[in-house]
């Protein structure tokens, strides 16, 4: 199962981004697990002001 790496805005919290797409051949608990950490390190940085967050499936421009 593919996931997705999304972020909003400082400016604009409803804003929804596409930052990566995870999509490797060795499955959903994989991808989801590479996802979050992604996730996780953007959003620790110092500094950083804006959400992370994963979905599952491919980018959806909403």
């Amino acid at each position: 199962m593919v996931f997705t790496l999304y972020r909003n805005s400082a400016v604009n919290g409803a804003l929804r981004m596409h930052v990566a797409t995870f999509d490797a051949a060795d499955g959903k608990t994989y991808n989801q697990t590479n996802c979050n950490a992604a996730a996780d390190l953007f959003e620790g940085q110092p500094g950083v002001k804006t959400r992370f967050w994963c979905e599952p499936g491919r980018f959806k421009a909403r």
